[in-house]
Parts: C-alpha cells; structure tokens; sequence
C-alpha cells in the first residue's frame, strides 16, 4: 500500500516516480526500479536547476540546456514546461513547473 506523501520532498519525489513511469508506460515505486538512464537524466536536470538557482534564473532557453548537455528527452521528462515566449526571444524558453520544485532538484 502507497503512504500518504507527509512533506514536499515525498511529494517530489513521487512526482519524479510518475514522470518517469509515464516514458516507459509503468508505475515505478522506488527510485531503485527507475531506469538507470531515466535516473541519469534526472540527476543531470538537479544540477541544471541548481546552476540556474545560483544564477538568479528562473527562465531558460534551448541553448542553456545545450550547454549543460540536456537533450530533448530532458524536456520531455516533464519537469520542464514551455513558458509563453516575448516578442524578442528568438529562441524557445523553458522553466521548471513550478518554483519549489526547481529549488527540490
């Protein structure tokens, strides 16, 4: 039987769980049944969070995944969403869903 989530962490957590089970069509109950190349990615996109945090940003275009060697299969974990671009930007910007979870990675 699942527990109730009691703090933010576990309900990041699960939330990474059901990301990552959609890609392969199952329900994970433990980090340990992800993947390791799902895992790998997730890994990769905390330490993409966390360098974003430290640099006061919040929103962030194709070329700053590229940099940090994210690929479209980072975006398409679900952790990433597309924000409504300005006029000026010419390139796609992205953000995490939602704050907390960008400062949880």
């Amino acid at each position: 039987p699942q527990r109730i989530p009691r703090c933010l962490s576990d309900i990041f957590n699960l939330m990474i769980l059901r990301l990552a089970g959609r890609r392969r069509d199952r329900l994970y109950e433990s980090w340990a049944e992800i993947p390791s190349d799902v895992q790998q990615l997730v890994l990769e996109l905390g330490k993409f969070a966390f360098r974003m945090l430290r640099q006061q940003r919040l929103v962030f275009t194709e070329a700053d995944l590229k940099q940090c060697s994210l690929s479209e299969d980072a975006v398409q974990l679900g952790l990433l969403i597309t924000t409504d671009r300005s006029p000026s930007a010419h390139e796609k910007q992205w953000r995490c869903s939602h704050l907390t979870f960008l400062e949880s990675l």
